[in-house]
Parts: C-alpha cells; sequence; structure tokens
C-alpha cells in the first residue's frame, strides 16, 4: 500500500495560506459600542466583515485599521445609503442613531496576498 506524501510546494503554500489569513484578522478595524451612556454596560464589538445589527447605542470605539472601513445605516440589513462612514479611529460616548454597520474587506491585504500567485492586472 503506498501512500501521498504532500509535496514541498504544497506545503509552504498552505503556510503562506494560514500567513495570510492570520494578517487578514490581525489587522481588522474594530467597532465597540456600549450599552450605557458614557461607554458604560454591556458591550458588543465587530471586526470581521459583514453586516451587523448593532443592539446597543450608548457610545462607540471605532479603531481603523488600513483599509477596512466601516459604514453606518439606520436601515435594517446595511440597506440604502450609509449615514456614516468610518475610515479613520474615532470615539463618542454620547447616544448615536445607527443600528446596522457594515464593516468591509481589507482589500489591501488580500491584494498583497495574491499578487504573489497572479500578474498585477488580473487582480
Amino acid at each position: 500500500m503506498a501512500f501521498c506524501k504532500p509535496s514541498i510546494l504544497a506545503k509552504i503554500l498552505m503556510v503562506v495560506v494560514l500567513v495570510a489569513l492570520a494578517s487578514d484578522v490581525a489587522n481588522a478595524s474594530t467597532l465597540t459600542v456600549w450599552r450605557g451612556p458614557g461607554c458604560t454596560g454591556p458591550s458588543q464589538r465587530y471586526s470581521r466583515c459583514g453586516c451587523y445589527r448593532i443592539p446597543y447605542q450608548g457610545g462607540y470605539s471605532f479603531q481603523y485599521t488600513q483599509g477596512q472601513p466601516a459604514w453606518m445605516y439606520m436601515s435594517p440589513n446595511c440597506r440604502g445609503n450609509p449615514v456614516r462612514r468610518f475610515g479613520a479611529s474615532a470615539r463618542s460616548c454620547s447616544r448615536f442613531p445607527w443600528t446596522y454597520v457594515s464593516m468591509q474587506t481589507n482589500k489591501y491585504v488580500k491584494r498583497r496576498f495574491f499578487d504573489i500567485f497572479e500578474p498585477e492586472n488580473v487582480i
């Protein structure tokens, strides 16, 4: 019975993919919202890509990471026009009206990873 051994190239490729995925998570922007005024009480944190309902409007802190902005919405499921875009770090411990946040992909990290495997004009 013969066993197939993964090639060195396949192992290197797996390591590169894992490093790229870890970099994407490590470089994620983060939005933290609090229930109470003055940024007190229970909090909720968002740092992954997607659209999320914000359960608390007592205050927020947005830690911006290059290439990953966030758009704030008052309509369900991040539809319609955003009412605010965060492209820099910001904090307010006052109530805010937004009920949904759309965290965007860190395209810079993903582009850097795929440039290794594809010509620059293919992306």
